[in-house]
C-alpha cells in the first residue's frame, strides 16, 4: 500500500532521480511504487540502483540533482562491503508496456538488469487496470512478474 496515499508525477526521470536522491535510505521500510514507461524504465532504475548502493558514476551529469543521502543506519555503514544494498523509498517499479512488440525487450532487459538487485521488484503492466492491481499488492520478492493480463510469473 501507498505510505502516504499520494501520487506524485515526475515529467522525466531526471525529476524523478532528483526527488530520489532527497528521501531516506538506509534502515527504513520502501513505501513508493515507481511506474514508468519502457523508455523511462532505463534511466530510473539506474537512479535506484545508485540509491541502493551509493555508487552514482552510472548517473549523467545533472548539476541539481542533491548529494545521496547517508544511510540511516549505522550497522550498515560498518558493514558495507560491494554487495550491500540501502533500503530505499522505492520498493517496486511497474513498467507499463505499450506495444506488444516491446515485452521481449524489457523482459531481457529486466533479466540483466536485476542481477545485482535481487530484492527489487520490476512488474510489467499492459494497462491501467493492471497498474492499479499491481501498485496495491503488497512488495514482494525481487523479481519480474507480469500483471493479471498475462503469464510471466
Amino acid at each position: 500500500n501507498f505510505r502516504h496515499r499520494k501520487i506524485l508525477h515526475f515529467p522525466t526521470p531526471v525529476k524523478f532521480t532528483r526527488w530520489l536522491f532527497q528521501q531516506r535510505r538506509g534502515d527504513i521500510t520502501p513505501w513508493a511504487v515507481l511506474v514508468a514507461g519502457w523508455r523511462e524504465a532505463k534511466p530510473c532504475l539506474l537512479a535506484i540502483r545508485a540509491a541502493h548502493t551509493g555508487e552514482v558514476d552510472c548517473l549523467r551529469p545533472d548539476a541539481r540533482r542533491p548529494e545521496l543521502r547517508s544511510p540511516t543506519s549505522s550497522i550498515w555503514s560498518s558493514r558495507r562491503t560491494c554487495e550491500s544494498r540501502a533500503n530505499i523509498a522505492v520498493a517496486k517499479m511497474i513498467v507499463v508496456v505499450e506495444k506488444p512488440q516491446q515485452e521481449l525487450r524489457i523482459q531481457s532487459w529486466i533479466q540483466t538488469e536485476m542481477a545485482d538487485l535481487l530484492d527489487f521488484q520490476i512488474e510489467l503492466a499492459h494497462s491501467v487496470a493492471e497498474v492499479v492491481e499491481l501498485s496495491t499488492q503488497p512488495h514482494g520478492a525481487g523479481g519480474v512478474r507480469r500483471g493479471a493480463g498475462g503469464g510471466l510469473e
